[in-house]
């Protein structure tokens, strides 16, 4: 009787290891979406990046603002003859502009817990999350109103054209772009501050590198779900 009950035990032993083995997984994985998605709520993208790996298959395409912000700062700088202080002060609120614009993607989120799950070889876990914020149609709609570029010209084009008839130095007129740029950058912002939120489902995929989980693949879905979140 004792060998068989210590016998029951031992099994009743290696089931329980093995359910705390995969529990784990599932926290340490729901860790590491959680720091993720923190990180874009702050607008900290390239620190929401490292939790992914290298090779990381990413459809919510966050990395297209601070892409087209670089080049957007290429172009002026090349466009304009700005001495240094005024190329870092367009850099400054270019930069500015694309972290307040990862946070209006990711005003709010929560981890869907019951719909995590672990591959049978315990080397993957699979997250789902719903995150309510602006989508890049709104980006793109913002950025690209024409409406936004003509206001901002009217306003500053008496300013200019009396830098222009009274001579002003380049200086002078490049301290007024870095002005127009900054106004330009700031009405963009306040636009997508003002867009109801969409709400998406998102799938994070995780894998296991040098014992760490990191996101492999984000796949998203979005449907129609406006929100003043």
């Amino acid at each position: 009787m004792k060998r068989l009950l210590a016998c029951v035990m031992a099994v009743l032993l290696v089931f329980s290891m093995s359910g705390c083995a995969q529990d784990t997984s599932k926290q340490d994985a729901e860790t590491v979406v959680t720091k993720y998605y923190d990180q874009l709520k702050k607008g900290e993208f390239d620190e929401a990046t490292k939790l992914c790996t290298s090779d990381v298959s990413d459809d919510n395409e966050y990395g297209i603002i601070t892409d087209s912000m670089d080049q957007m700062i290429e172009e002026m700088s090349t466009s304009f003859d700005f001495n240094d202080s005024q190329n870092q002060k367009v850099k400054d609120v270019a930069n500015q502009f694309a972290k307040n614009t990862v946070k209006q993607y990711v005003r709010s989120y929560e981890i869907q817990k019951d719909d995590t799950s672990v591959n049978d070889d315990k080397d993957k876990v699979t997250v789902k999350v719903t995150i309510k914020g602006i989508d890049m149609n709104s980006f793109t709609n913002v950025t690209n109103d024409a409406s936004i570029t003509n206001s901002i010209q009217e306003k500053y084009e008496p300013k200019m054209e009396s830098l222009q008839a009274n001579n002003a130095t380049d200086e002078q007129i490049n301290d007024l772009m870095v002005e127009i740029i900054t106004d330009l950058f700031n009405t963009y912002g306040s636009k997508l501050d003002g867009l109801k939120s969409v709400e998406r489902k998102e799938k994070l995929t995780l894998a296991k590198k040098d014992n760490t989980w990191k996101i492999k693949k984000i796949s998203v879905s979005e449907k129609e779900n406006a929100t003043n979140a």
